[in-house]
């Protein structure tokens, strides 16, 4: 789909790719040749259409006393449909006609389960990290001939050093401490 100069925002022309899915739904649903809709007064159009098929309702007796979908929701759904898809920032940047990235990350909304999945993506990283730094101390201390195989060497602590993670510090200690 090709928009031209005159009807967005930067003044440039812009080429939009539309999926097969898309493209077919449009061909079948508009079958004469020509615009969709009347680009003087897209806005007006888009919302008649929208009401006629149950997308939006007039709110008042005005064309622009709507309510309900409008053009601008399709731009930040695609921008997570493309991200979702694992298409890069470059591509979906120009398939949405974004020139900045702080642009476009404010189109692309993190769901709730997509911050869930990441940190379990984390944890299921530092659990595999850790038990290669276990395996990998045992494998040394064997190969050097040592008898010392149970304890890992992070959990071991030379007498007058610092406590590390997870060594013990007494209670007293810790009243030193503040938040």
């Amino acid at each position: 789909m090709s928009l031209p100069p005159g009807i967005i925002k930067n003044r440039k022309p812009l080429i939009v790719p539309l999926s097969v899915e898309l493209e077919a739904m449009l061909k079948k649903k508009f079958q004469t040749d020509g615009p969709v809709f009347d680009l003087k007064n897209f806005r007006r159009e888009w919302f008649k259409a929208c009401v006629k098929i149950g997308l939006g309702e007039k709110t008042g007796p005005e064309w622009y006393q709507y309510k309900g979908l409008t053009p601008h929701d399709f731009r930040r759904s695609a921008v997570r449909n493309l991200t979702n898809a694992g298409v890069d920032q470059a591509t979906a940047m120009r398939i949405s006609g974004h020139r900045t990235l702080s642009v476009f990350l404010r189109y692309n909304i993190v769901s709730t389960e997509q911050l869930h999945a990441a940190m379990a993506m984390v944890s299921d990283n530092n659990a595999k990290t850790a038990q290669n730094a276990v395996c990998g101390s045992r494998k040394l201390l064997i190969s050097r001939g040592s008898s010392v195989v149970e304890q890992p060497i992070r959990n071991r602590q030379v007498v007058g050093s610092t406590p590390t993670l997870g060594s013990r510090i007494p209670v007293t200690s810790l009243r030193s401490i503040s938040f």
